[in-house]
């Protein structure tokens, strides 16, 4: 019998869970503080979050932070930012995707920011370019998990604070 050394419980049988991905998202809203700034992604099939996945034990501001720098050549500040939302994703029966948690920036850009941000090549094949667009815009183009993540986000930046719990891209709580 394996013991846990610190309860004296049985481990025998221990399962450890599957594992999990951790992924970071801005929401950059544009100094008119109408659009959002939107990734075109080669494999994706409507405009996209900049962010993405974490690199091992990376946090998830840190994550963000070099996204932002190698997607968009901005060096933006996310350490001292709150979560917009923390979203708990669970993939499709036959999927080959893993379980993740997204965790939600929310950033409103400055002019000389917005102006600055530039898609790079050091990002990858798969980034296309930006767009700038407004919330109607997404709604018309984007899954409804996406929309409502950048409705999260709009609504924290107004009054930040708090943490919105997702599932799914659902609202939890």
């Amino acid at each position: 019998m394996i013991q846990d050394q610190t309860q004296g419980r049985d481990r025998t049988d221990f399962i450890s869970p599957p594992a999990r991905g951790m992924a970071a998202q801005g929401i950059l809203l544009h100094p008119d503080g109408v659009r959002l700034l939107m990734l075109d992604m080669a494999h994706r099939p409507c405009p996209w979050l900049p962010g993405g996945s974490s690199k091992g034990q990376e946090s998830p501001h840190d994550t963000m932070t070099r996204l932002a720098k190698t997607q968009l050549g901005l060096d933006l500040g996310f350490a001292d930012l709150g979560f917009a939302f923390v979203d708990h994703t669970i993939p499709k029966a036959g999927t080959n995707f893993k379980e993740r948690f997204n965790h939600g920036f929310a950033l409103q850009l400055t002019e000389q920011q917005a102006s600055s941000a530039r898609p790079l090549l050091d990002a990858g094949p798969d980034l296309q370019g930006f767009d700038w667009l407004t919330p109607d815009e997404i709604g018309e183009r984007c899954e409804a998990h996406h929309v409502n993540r950048v409705v999260v986000g709009l609504r924290w930046l107004a009054n930040p604070g708090y943490t919105v719990i997702m599932r799914n891209g659902v609202v939890v709580r």
